[in-house]
C-alpha cells in the first residue's frame, strides 16, 4: 500500500490495524525521509497490533523489528508521519542489512 496522498499513521490507523502481520516503514520526523531511502528488511516493522494505555496519551502501535525478539511501541505522539505498507511476499524479496 503506497501512501501517495501523504496520509499519516494517525489518519489511517484503522486501515493499518487491518493489515496485521504485514510490514510497515515510516517517513520519520527528522532530516532524512525514510520512504525515499533504499527499502531494506531492517527499515520495515511487522505490524502486531495496538496497545491501549492507561490514558489517551499512552499506548501505541505494536511493531516487531527485523531480527528483534521483543516488540516496539510507536507512541501516539509519533503518528504524524507518512508510511508505506507491504505484504509478507514483498518483504521476502528485500535484502537484509
Amino acid at each position: 500500500m503506497k501512501n501517495n496522498a501523504k496520509n499519516t499513521v494517525g489518519d489511517c490507523l484503522e486501515e493499518i490495524l487491518k493489515k496485521e502481520g504485514q510490514y510497515i516503514r515510516f517517513e520519520g520526523q527528522g532530516i532524512v525521509d525514510g520512504l525515499k531511502t533504499q527499502a531494506l528488511k531492517n527499515s520495515f516493522y511487522k505490524i502486531i497490533g495496538f496497545e491501549q494505555g492507561t490514558n489517551i496519551s499512552c499506548g501505541g502501535l505494536k511493531l516487531l523489528g527485523y531480527r528483534s525478539r521483543n516488540y516496539s511501541l510507536l507512541p501516539i505522539h509519533c503518528f504524524k508521519q507518512s508510511f508505506e505498507v507491504i505484504t509478507q511476499k514483498e518483504y521476502k524479496t528485500l535484502k537484509g542489512i
